[in-house]
Parts: C-alpha cells; sequence; structure tokens
C-alpha cells in the first residue's frame, strides 16, 4: 500500500505548530491575571519564565509559585507519567527580594506512586545575583535553581537527593555535558518551559 509520506510529515508539522500556537495564546491570556505593578516586577526578575509559563500568581500581597517538574532525565523532550511539584510563596515588593530562607511544600504523584508524596521542605538562599538563584535543603540535599538568562532555555532545575554534594550554579554547563557521569545529579526540569520560546510570550 502506497503511503503519502510527504502528506503525514506535513500534518504533523501543521499539528505541531497548531499546539504550539494554542499553548502560546493560553499562556498570553494567562498573563493578564496579574496586575501592570505586578507584571512589571515579574518580568524584570528571576521570575520571568516560570510567570510567563504560568506557574507565578499574585494574591494577597504574595507570588504563589507553582512548579511541576515532569521531566525526571535528558532521555527526551516528552514528560513523564508522574511528577514532582514545588510550592512557595514570597512577599511582593519592588525590586522583588528572595528570602534567606522558603519553605516549599514538595509533592509527587503520577503512575508508579501507590499515593501522593507530600512534605515542606526549608530551602536556605545559598547563590544570588540579578541572573539567578539556588536555594539548598539540608535536609534533603537537593536544590532548586532558577534563572532569568539561560542559555540551555530550560530555566529551572531541581537536582533532588544529591547524596551530599555541593553544587554550585557554575557547575551547571559541566553538569548537563556529562550527566552520563554521575546519575545523582542529574536534574528535574519542566516541559511547558522546555518545549516553548518565551520570545513568543507577549504580556498584555
Amino acid at each position: 500500500m502506497y503511503v503519502n509520506t510527504n502528506s503525514i510529515r506535513y500534518q504533523l508539522i501543521f499539528y505541531t505548530m497548531l499546539i504550539h500556537l494554542v499553548l502560546v495564546s493560553t499562556l498570553t491570556s494567562e498573563t493578564k491575571q496579574i496586575d501592570e505593578v505586578d507584571k512589571g516586577i515579574l518580568i524584570n526578575s528571576v521570575l520571568r519564565v516560570p510567570f510567563l509559563s504560568g506557574m507565578v500568581k499574585s494574591s494577597d500581597n504574595k507570588f504563589e509559585c507553582n512548579f511541576s517538574f515532569d521531566l525526571h532525565g535528558f532521555d527526551c523532550s516528552a514528560p513523564d507519567c508522574y511528577t514532582t511539584n514545588l510550592k512557595f510563596i514570597i512577599p511582593i515588593l519592588n525590586p522583588l527580594n528572595f528570602p534567606n530562607e522558603i519553605d516549599i511544600e514538595y509533592s509527587e504523584l503520577g503512575c508508579g506512586i501507590d499515593s501522593i508524596v507530600s512534605k515542606v521542605l526549608n530551602f536556605k538562599l545559598i547563590e544570588e545575583n540579578s541572573n539567578y538563584l539556588n536555594y539548598y535543603s539540608v535536609l534533603e540535599s537537593s536544590y532548586l535553581f532558577i534563572f532569568k538568562e539561560d542559555k540551555h532555555k530550560e530555566y529551572v532545575y531541581y537536582f533532588p537527593n544529591t547524596m551530599g554534594e555541593i553544587l554550585k550554579i557554575s557547575e551547571l554547563d559541566s553538569i548537563i555535558k556529562n550527566y552520563n557521569d554521575n546519575v545523582n545529579l542529574v536534574p528535574n526540569r519542566i516541559s511547558k518551559i522546555v518545549t516553548l520560546d518565551y520570545e513568543d510570550v507577549k504580556v498584555e
């Protein structure tokens, strides 16, 4: 039977473009839910991309951040069937001032998890500048990296249970390049961020 591979290819391209446009439209709409002052604070902060991805909301003089990590390896950019969720709040200040410590609500759910894992973890801010944050949980030996600009275009990384290894922001390039050498240093990532070009998302 003859199969028109060109037709199939063009259909795949069409549907990929359609999904991209729908996602961009959805995220653009989500940015309208935050007032102009709060938008300005977020767009000029390390939380720029999480905000554009719809993962940061404002309520009662605070920003609520909810990161859903559904990429737990570097095999591909297709999301896994389970998620690792980190949720925390920070006060709304202009310019944005990140606390020295934050309590993060941690949860896991999805396939392969019999019951929802839920706990509260304390993270300490150990590195910070205008482009990045590095929060560290002593109890879990875990790290949360957040970038305003990231050449890898992934912006948010969660390193769970690094077995006591000390991670610095400057080590990220080496970690990504040599991730096969140490399975304890493979970060969780967010498919919604990895697959979208944030230059396309309009802030209205």
